[in-house]
């Protein structure tokens, strides 16, 4: 009477189970794109348009390879201290300023130019109105909204770095009721009134 062995096959070897594994990491590497777009696809799905003022930056940072670098007006926290929460205006000192701190400004509308400009600063999302979610960036004074770049086709830069540098553009943007936002397209407006009201 013959026993059969049976050999134990190292999992690295096994076929069945090198083509589950390459299964599961496929379709892994599908779920984190999925998300990845998914996420980047909420701002357009639920998002409604709104239109920023872009001021005026150094020269110099205007064009990174096909993308315009974009400063707003809502971006300055320093000449805004009149109109900024406590708890937030306590965290503007130059020892106390901390990179990605939370900030979130409520918008103001302007009829007349058609304009989204910034109204008050807030350490939390206020309780209503429209509002853009935004953080400390590296310099004192200074708000990021993950909207400062936008890829322009090639040859195209050029335009839009003079309409920035004149004061002349404008950046329709998606804005999710939560305050998440992501630009759209570019508009050069030379005969807009831009910000007539600011100070109103």
């Amino acid at each position: 009477m013959s026993s059969q062995v049976e050999v134990q096959v190292p999992p690295w070897q096994d076929p069945g189970k090198i083509g589950l594994a390459m299964v599961f990491a496929f379709g892994f590497q599908i779920l984190v794109l999925g998300g990845l777009t998914i996420k980047g696809a909420i701002p357009r799905l639920v998002g409604e348009k709104i239109r920023l003022y872009v001021v005026p930056i150094d020269p110099r940072d205007l064009m990174r390879g096909e993308y315009v670098i974009l400063n707003y007006e809502i971006s300055t926290l320093v000449q805004s201290q009149d109109r900024m929460d406590p708890e937030l205006h306590e965290r503007m000192g130059i020892n106390k300023w901390q990179p990605g701190t939370p900030v979130y400004v409520s918008l103001k509308y302007q009829p007349l130019s058609n304009l989204w400009i910034a109204d008050h600063f807030h350490a939390h999302p206020p309780r209503e109105g429209k509002f853009i979610k935004g953080k400390f960036g590296s310099f004192l004074g200074r708000l990021e909204f993950g909207i400062e770049s936008f890829f322009v086709q090639q040859g195209q830069g050029r335009k839009y770095e003079d309409a920035s540098r004149q004061g002349h553009l404008v950046a329709e943007v998606f804005l999710t009721p939560d305050g998440v936002a992501q630009v759209h397209k570019l508009h050069i407006e030379p005969n807009n009134p831009r910000l007539p009201e600011k100070n109103k």
